[in-house]
């Protein structure tokens, strides 16, 4: 059910951009992967170097929930904390007409690409905790299925 979601979530962003709009947009492809590497170095190492020790003094946080101090889940934290929304932003850059600057044109490829790493990351993420699958079939699988969807996805998008 989750993977039907996410090529929803996929399909609607794709019906919002057309294709020569989204070949602009690759321009600042770049910017965008930098953004979500940098963005989740940073988290992770704070979370990594004592930030919740620090945020503890002010807020209580509960060490049961989550072990800050094992790198894969400060990753996984710093992952979640990179990734924003797009639903809030777009229509801000349409409301303040921003659309076609380049700074509008940035912050919609950032955005795109970020509601696009979800789904790699969700599928990564029983492999970066260790309870995935070791079997190479079925990471192939897996590889071939999401290729699919997504490109299934950007298919029928061209068209509508």
């Amino acid at each position: 059910l989750g993977d039907f979601g996410i090529l929803f979530l996929l399909f609607s962003e794709g019906l919002e951009v057309s294709t020569t709009r989204l070949q602009k947009l690759a321009n600042y492809l770049p910017l965008g992967m930098a953004q979500i590497s940098l963005t989740s170095g940073v988290l992770a190492g704070a979370l990594l170097l004592g930030a919740p020790q620090f945020l503890d003094r002010f807020l209580p946080l509960d060490t049961g929930l989550i072990d800050v101090h094992n790198p894969s889940e400060a990753l996984i934290l710093a992952l979640a904390g990179t990734l924003s929304t797009s639903a809030f932003i777009f229509p801000v850059l349409k409301d303040l007409e921003w659309e076609e600057d380049a700074s509008g044109q940035a912050a919609t490829s950032i955005l795109l690409l970020q509601d696009l790493a979800v789904a790699p990351i969700l599928v990564l993420l029983p492999y970066v905790v260790g309870k995935g699958p070791t079997d190479y079939g079925a990471i192939g699988f897996l590889t071939a299925k999401a290729t699919l969807g997504f490109g299934s996805v950007i298919y029928a998008g061209s068209f509508v």
